[in-house]
C-alpha cells in the first residue's frame, strides 16, 4: 500500500506539481527524454560514436554526443526507486554476479563493481506523470531498436543485445523499468613517482609574501595545541566530500570471502539529499530507500562485451543523482554476502585509466538549479 509520502507528493500544489513545472521548462525540454523525442531525437540532434578500449583489459564502447557541437550528451531522467528485492543493486556487491550455484570469483583490485537502482514511475503521481516516465522509455527503447535496424544481423542483435530497459523486470502495471548504474564503487588510489596517494580534492597553496598571518605565531600555536589537546580523544569520522576514498569497512554489508581487497578504496559518489548535502556511502541505503523520488543526471554508453562476436551491453550511468522528495518507506535489511568463492583465482590489474574533469553541460546547470521542493519548505 503506498505510504503518506506518495499522498503528499501528490497534492496540489505538491512535489509532482513542482516537478512537472520543471520538465516543462526550457531548460529540462532540451536536456531530458520526459518529452520524447519532440525536442531530443537519435540520429537527428545526437548520435553514438565508436570509442577503442583502452588498456590491456578494456571494452570498447560507443558513446553519445550531440551532432550539433560534438558535446557529450547528457540527460536528465526523473523516477522513483525500486527495492532490492525486485530488482535493485543497492549493495556492497552492487551488479557483479553472485553465482548461486558454482563458485564465484572474488572482487579484488580493478575489477568494476557498479551498484544499481531500478526507477519505475511515481506512484499516485496521475497520468501526466505516467506519459513523461514513459517518453523516456520510449526514447530509450527507440535507441536499442534503432541501433539493431542499422546492423548486419538484426536477429543476433535481438539475441545477444542487452538493453538499457530490462527485458524481463516489470512492476505491478506490466511497465518496465529504467536501469541506473552508478560509478565503480571500490577504486585503487593513484599513486605519485614517490609513491604518495593522490586524491581528487583541491590543493591550495599560500602565498607567503603576502601572509599576513606570519606574525601570529606564538598566539597561534598555543590555541591550536590546547585546541588539539581538547578534541583528541573525540572520535572524528571520515570528512564526506567529492572525490574522496574510504575504508570499504564503512558499509554495513562490506565483508566476507566474497571481498579480497588489497588497496582498493570505497569511492565517494556524487549523490545529493534534499538540502543538495553530498550523502555519504553508508547513508546512501537510507538516503536510496525504496520509494525514493530521484533525478538523475546521467549519461549513455554501448559496451561491446565481446570481441569475436558483436554482442553490446546498453548502460544508463549516473552522473548526479538528486533526492527530489524523501520516502517514509522502511530501510531494506542487507546482510554480508555468503558466496562459495573460487579457491585459486589469479588478481586482476587495476585500471590504469582516470575519468577527467568534462565541462559543463546544460543538463549540469538544469540538474544543480533544480531545487526539491521539500527543501524549500524546511526554509521557509
Amino acid at each position: 500500500m503506498p505510504g503518506h509520502c506518495y499522498e503528499k507528493r501528490a497534492e496540489r500544489g505538491g512535489t509532482y506539481d513542482h516537478l512537472f513545472k520543471a520538465i516543462n521548462s526550457l531548460a529540462w525540454k532540451k536536456t531530458s527524454f520526459h518529452h520524447g523525442d519532440k525536442y531530443l531525437a537519435y540520429k537527428r540532434d545526437f548520435t553514438s560514436i565508436y570509442s577503442a578500449p583502452r588498456g590491456r583489459s578494456g571494452l570498447a564502447k560507443r558513446e553519445f554526443i550531440m551532432m550539433e557541437d560534438n558535446t557529450p550528451l547528457n540527460i536528465l531522467l526523473t523516477g522513483q526507486v525500486v527495492s532490492n528485492h525486485a530488482g535493485s543493486q543497492l549493495t556492497s556487491s552492487g551488479h557483479y554476479y553472485i553465482n548461486p550455484y558454482k563458485e564465484t570469483k572474488p572482487i579484488r583490485d580493478g575489477v568494476t563493481v557498479r551498484p544499481a537502482i531500478l526507477l519505475e514511475a511515481p506512484w499516485l503521481a496521475g497520468m501526466k506523470h505516467h506519459h513523461t516516465f514513459a517518453n523516456q522509455v520510449a526514447m530509450l527503447k527507440q535507441i536499442f531498436k534503432q541501433d539493431m535496424e542499422d546492423c548486419a544481423n538484426p536477429e543476433e542483435a535481438e539475441k545477444f543485445w542487452s538493453p538499457s530497459i530490462p527485458r524481463d523486470l516489470k512492476n505491478n502495471n506490466n511497465d518496465p523499468y529504467i536501469k541506473i548504474f552508478f560509478p565503480s564503487m571500490y577504486k585503487v588510489p593513484r599513486m605519485t613517482a614517490e609513491g604518495s596517494k593522490v586524491t581528487d580534492e583541491e590543493i591550495k597553496m599560500f602565498d607567503l609574501e603576502d601572509d599576513d598571518t606570519a606574525d601570529q605565531r606564538s598566539d597561534t600555536a598555543t590555541e591550536s595545541s590546547h585546541t588539539a589537546s581538547e578534541t583528541d580523544d573525540e572520535p572524528q569520522g571520515p570528512v564526506v566530500q567529492r572525490g574522496a576514498l574510504y575504508d570499504p569497512n564503512l558499509l554495513p554489508d562490506f565483508g566476507g570471502p566474497l571481498f579480497q581487497l588489497e588497496k582498493a578504496k570505497l569511492v565517494q559518489q556524487e549523490v545529493y539529499d534534499v538540502d543538495d548535502n553530498l550523502v555519504a556511502l553508508w547513508d546512501m541505503y537510507d538516503k536510496l530507500r525504496p520509494g525514493t523520488l530521484v533525478l538523475v543526471n546521467a549519461k549513455l554508453f554501448v559496451w561491446y562485451t565481446s570481441t569475436s562476436e558483436d554482442r553490446r551491453a546498453y548502460q544508463i550511468v549516473a552522473e548526479k543523482v538528486k533526492v527530489i522528495d524523501e520516502s517514509d518507506e522502511p530501510i531494506e535489511e542487507r546482510d554480508i554476502p555468503r558466496v562459495n568463492v573460487a579457491s585459486q583465482t589469479l588478481p586482476s590489474t587495476p585500471s590504469s585509466s582516470q575519468r577527467t574533469p568534462a565541462r559543463r553541460s546544460d543538463a549540469d546547470n538544469a540538474f544543480d538549479l533544480f531545487e526539491s521542493p521539500s527543501k524549500k519548505s524546511r526554509r521557509g
